[in-house]
């Protein structure tokens, strides 16, 4: 071969290789393309199985929620079933008035857009505007919780309106069995009376207070033993290092609160202080003080010892954990006759400052309250100040507190001079 023939046989070959590498390149591209592009219809296809599956689902729901049944277990033991999609509307729950009538005697009058619930054995009503939350008992206006409505032909109200603003009417809902039980102890009545039926409170003298009807809103007179009790002293109990209470002290007359925040297990108090915090919070919410509810009441001897010893790795020593949490035994909530009550996320002392902690700290009295530990008598306490935490006395010995301005520490040094 001659010198020619190997220069153009090399370069065909070095032509040939690039050529080969070239096109190998151009596979591995179109391979990885079509990977990616299968890889993305995979996804894709996977996503939409999801969604279906979702979305099946979610009708699955939509088409069975409506077959669960509400049980409404009357006073008389008779069962009527109501089906649940008939009672909520938009999450709301709600009561017709015939289930209501079963317990006694209401006169419905009224058109389509106004209806008039009568009590006829007592004569009181209450007026609904349909397709509205306002409206109106004994002439005194309110703003339902949801609204009014008529459904096929008969007036239909939210739940809360019975238990909030009807006495003599018991209403108790298991959740989780989906069963009402109505029953009443009495000729059910509505809280709010005629306006002049109030009477101004008396602000000369003390005894004049808690002797004399109340400025209330609402009426609460079936409240009036539990926020005044007879035996005035029986519930001027104090607390402290020289007076401990024993690790297996209870109440036996313990009581599941009505206002117990929604996220928690019933709070617990004794009977009285219950009752009178009961009717406390029914007039609150009255006067515009809303979402108040119960976060903390009875506490166990030993379920006080877990949070002190939690606070104690929080705060670093048992002296300062002290100034926050009450060792066990020494602690107001073994009573059962201390609540803790706001309407934040969580206790803060920011609560002082809202409209409703002033209005619960300057009307406690009223129902027997005090608030235990003021933001002026801390060095007193010994305890940091909890705009949230209120004591149970009884009306008496609350108002004189309230009068002269003291905690419970100087109010029992006071009376016992």
């Amino acid at each position: 071969m001659d010198k020619n023939n190997y220069k153009e046989s090399e370069r065909r070959r070095k032509a040939y290789e690039r050529n080969r590498k070239i096109k190998l390149r151009q596979q591995r591209r179109n391979r990885t393309k079509r990977f990616l592009i299968l890889t993305f219809i995979l996804y894709l296809f996977v996503i939409l199985a999801i969604f279906f599956a979702f979305s099946i689902s979610l009708k699955s729901c939509e088409k069975e929620e409506p077959q669960r049944d509400i049980n409404i277990q009357h006073q008389d033991d008779k069962v009527e079933t109501i089906k649940k999609s008939d009672l909520y509307f938009d999450g709301i729950c709600y009561l017709p008035i015939s289930v209501i009538n079963k317990l006694t005697d209401i006169k419905v009058t009224g058109d389509k857009d106004n209806i008039n619930f009568i009590i006829e054995e007592n004569s009181e009503y209450a007026n609904f505007n349909v397709g509205s939350k306002l409206a109106e008992i004994n002439s005194n206006a309110i703003e339902l919780s949801s609204e009014a409505k008529i459904v096929n032909g008969e007036l239909y109200l939210p739940l809360d309106f019975f238990t909030t603003y009807m006495t003599g009417l018991t209403i108790k809902i298991d959740d989780k069995k989906d069963v009402y039980v109505l029953s009443a102890e009495s000729t059910p009545q509505f809280i709010f009376k005629e306006p002049e039926n109030t009477t101004p409170v008396d602000e000369n003298g003390v005894t004049d207070i808690t002797d004399s009807p109340m400025d209330f809103l609402l009426d609460l007179s079936s409240y009036e033993e539990y926020m005044n009790p007879k035996d005035r002293d029986a519930y001027l109990i104090l607390v402290s290092e020289e007076n401990p209470l024993t690790s297996d002290y209870a109440p036996d007359d313990l009581t599941g609160s009505i206002y117990t925040r929604s996220d928690r297990d019933t709070r617990m108090l004794r009977k009285y202080a219950c009752l009178a915090l009961e009717a406390f919070l029914k007039e609150a919410e009255a006067n515009g003080i809303k979402n108040v509810t119960v976060t903390s009441a009875y506490r166990s001897y030993d379920y006080q010892n877990q949070l002190f010893v939690q606070e104690v790795a929080i705060r670093g020593s048992e002296e300062e954990a002290a100034k926050h949490v009450n060792p066990p035994g020494i602690s107001e909530h073994q009573t059962g006759l201390a609540v803790d009550m706001h309407n934040m996320s969580a206790a803060s002392t920011a609560f002082g400052n809202t409209k409703e902690g002033k209005w619960l700290e300057e009307n406690a009295h009223k129902f027997g309250f005090i608030l235990r530990y003021p933001s002026d008598k801390t060095k007193i306490t010994g305890i940091n100040y909890e705009p949230w935490h209120f004591r149970y006395v009884g009306r008496y010995h609350a108002t004189k507190m309230h009068e002269l301005d003291m905690c419970l520490e100087e109010y029992i040094e006071y009376i016992n001079q």
